[in-house]
């Protein structure tokens, strides 16, 4: 690999620095749209949990998923999601790596013990090696460095559902 190639599960910002190009943590790129959905918003009872300790995350990411047609809702702390009783019915999560009390790699242990088996998209401004390894190895669907573009986010959360739709139809 060469010094100014992207590494895999990292939003990889070219030398010219004016565009962020998302890839996921198999390193392909994906493809950024703003409305992942030509602009309607997804079925009932399709929701992304958001877990960031920083509050302009959690007041900026559901406007933003919103404009994208999705239903956010967004906890300060990993222990204020699991206090909702509402983790096991989230379609998708966005978790922040460097939380207060509980990372979002302890976190995700937590919720796969529960059940909870939506998949996971890593956020972080924090971008190391051993870092996006853990998340490859806990099955994190895509690791995004912070500050990222937001039709990339809205992509790899749209990539990240179908995803999980397909993963629950092979089960049925």
């Amino acid at each position: 690999m060469t010094t100014g190639e992207p590494q895999s599960g990292v939003l990889a910002q070219p030398a010219n620095a004016a565009t962020i190009v998302p890839r996921g943590l198999d390193g392909n790129p994906v493809a950024a749209s703003l409305n992942p959905s030509e602009g309607e918003a997804m079925s009932t009872g399709t929701w992304i949990a958001l877990v960031d300790d920083d509050l302009s995350v959690r007041r900026a990411l559901p406007r933003l998923l919103k404009a994208g047609g999705y239903e956010a809702r967004s906890f300060a702390s990993a222990q204020e999601l699991l206090e909702s009783g509402a983790a096991n019915s989230a379609s998708c999560f966005l978790l922040d790596i460097h939380l207060d009390r509980a990372s979002g790699f302890d976190l995700l242990e937590r919720l796969r013990a529960g059940g909870a088996g939506a998949p996971v998209i890593f956020i972080t401004a924090f971008d190391d090696d051993a870092s996006r390894e853990r998340a490859r190895a806990l099955g994190a669907f895509a690791f995004l460095r912070k500050p990222f573009d937001g039709s990339a986010l809205l992509d790899a959360i749209s990539k990240a559902l179908d995803h999980g739709r397909t993963k629950t139809e092979r089960l049925r």
